[in-house]
C-alpha cells in the first residue's frame, strides 16, 4: 500500500495514520506545499521519525505553487501510477485544504484506470476524539462487482457472446450465469442484441486489471 498525505502545521494526525496502516504501507509520500517553512521543516522530521520506527519509507512531493488544478494534475500522475501496482491509502485530516480537496478529486478521476476498492480514506477527528477509515467506493455510485461479474465483462469486452457461450466458456452452470448476466443488465454493463449479450458501459479498470 503507498500512502499520501498534505503536509500541515503539526505531525499528529500523519503519524497516527501511519501508525494504524504501517503493517500494510510501503511507502509514504508527504505532499510538501511551497516555500518549506521552518514549521514544516520541523513536522517533516518527526514524521520521518515515526516513520522510520514503523518500517515506512518516506518520499517527499514538492508543490511548486499553490494553484489547485496544477496540483490536482501533478496528484493524478502520482495516483495513477501507484495504483498500478498498489493499494493506495489517503490521509486527509492534515494539511492545506485546497491541497487536500486536490488529493481527493485526483483519487476520484484515478478511479478511471482502476477499482475505488483500491483506494482507502483516513480521517481522525480533530479533538482526536476517534478515527474513520472507508474504501472510496462506499462514497461514488460505483456498483462493486464479483469476480464472475468481472469475468463476463472482460469476456463481452473482446466479442459478443450468449449466455450459454459464456456459460461454456467460464464453467459455470448456465442458472447461475443467468442470474449474474440479469445483475449487468439491470446496472446497465450489458445489453442484449438478439441471442448474444454486448457491452454497454463498463469501467476502464476492469479491462485493466
Amino acid at each position: 500500500m503507498i500512502g499520501f498525505s498534505v503536509v500541515g502545521f503539526e505531525e499528529k494526525f500523519i503519524g497516527r495514520c501511519i501508525m494504524r496502516n504501517y503493517r500494510e504501507l510501503k511507502k509514504f509520500y508527504l505532499i510538501i506545499p511551497p516555500g518549506k517553512s521552518k514549521k514544516v521543516e520541523n513536522v517533516i522530521k518527526i514524521i520521518n521519525v515515526i516513520a522510520d520506527a514503523a518500517g515506512v519509507l518516506i518520499e517527499e512531493i514538492v508543490l511548486e505553487e499553490l494553484n489547485m488544478l496544477k496540483i490536482y494534475q501533478k496528484l493524478f500522475t502520482f495516483l495513477k501510477n501507484a495504483l498500478e501496482n498498489d493499494e493506495v491509502l489517503l490521509c486527509l485530516s492534515s494539511g492545506l485544504r485546497g491541497v487536500g480537496i486536490s488529493l481527493l478529486l485526483a483519487a476520484v478521476e484515478a478511479t478511471r484506470f482502476s477499482s475505488p476498492m483500491r483506494i482507502k480514506i483516513s480521517v481522525d477527528w480533530e479533538d482526536l476524539s476517534g478515527h474513520e477509515e472507508h474504501l472510496l467506493s462506499e462514497f461514488l455510485s460505483i456498483p462493486i462487482l464479483g469476480t464472475r461479474e468481472i469475468e463476463v465483462l472482460k469476456l463481452l469486452s473482446k466479442e459478443p457472446m450468449s449466455v450459454r457461450g459464456l456459460s461454456i466458456r467460464l464453467g459455470i452452470p448456465y442458472a447461475t450465469l443467468w442470474r449474474t448476466v440479469k445483475r449487468l443488465q439491470n446496472l446497465g454493463f450489458v445489453r442484449r442484441r438478439g441471442v448474444k449479450l454486448e457491452i454497454e458501459r463498463v469501467p476502464i479498470w476492469i479491462l485493466r486489471e
